[in-house]
């Protein structure tokens, strides 16, 4: 990707993710909680919460410690008058 690459082609890649997501996510969830006694179905489904929400907040976190690197490197490169 660079700066020419077109707002579809990204669109596409993403919907293509966001499927292959929302395909996986439910398979993984029943495999889990299958796993375990109904007992213990209540904790299995707050531990497997806890860790997808975790999980949820360091991807964001790194993706925009990526996104503001990058960004301030492109500044940079810019010329003085762009900038």
């Amino acid at each position: 990707m660079n700066m020419t690459t077109s707002i579809a082609f990204v669109t596409i890649w993403l919907m293509i993710r966001y499927a292959g997501i929302g395909l996986c996510n439910s398979p993984v969830t029943n495999s889990a909680m299958s796993a375990v006694s109904k007992e213990e179905s209540g904790q299995a489904s707050g531990v497997m919460n806890w860790i997808r929400q975790g999980l949820a907040a360091m991807s964001v976190s790194i993706f925009s410690s990526i996104l503001a690197s990058r960004s301030a490197a492109h500044q940079a490169a810019l010329p003085p008058s762009a900038a």
